[in-house]
């Protein structure tokens, strides 16, 4: 008899350990690059907002919290007003943005024969 399995996605996660000193400009480097912070909004992370608790939900998931002033503040800011800030959150979730994937073109003269 087969067993049956779901398939789930799997995040990994590697911590490594940055000095107090350099953790405002890891976290430029953060924001210069290919990251940007991940804003939570009630209404669209529901299943966060009900799932944690509040305290929880201070600490890990602060941007649950900003109204819409605030956001527009934080969009406003310089990227290293934007790592100071930053810096003195006890947790912050970056995205990672990968540039658009271009189809690939095969012409006659690229095809290969196996």
């Amino acid at each position: 008899m087969e067993l049956k399995t779901k398939y789930q996605y799997t995040y990994f996660i590697y911590p490594y350990l940055i000095e107090k000193k350099n953790y405002i400009s890891y976290l430029y480097g953060l924001l210069k690059k290919k990251c940007t912070l991940k804003l939570l909004n009630r209404k669209k992370d529901l299943e966060i907002d009900t799932y944690f608790l509040p305290e929880i939900k201070q600490n890990m998931f602060w941007s649950l919290d900003l109204n819409k002033d605030a956001l527009k503040d934080y969009e406003k800011m310089d990227t290293k007003l934007k790592a100071n800030m930053l810096s003195q959150k006890k947790c912050c979730i970056f995205e990672y943005n990968l540039e658009q994937d271009i189809p690939a073109k095969i012409g006659e003269k690229d095809r290969y024969l196996l």
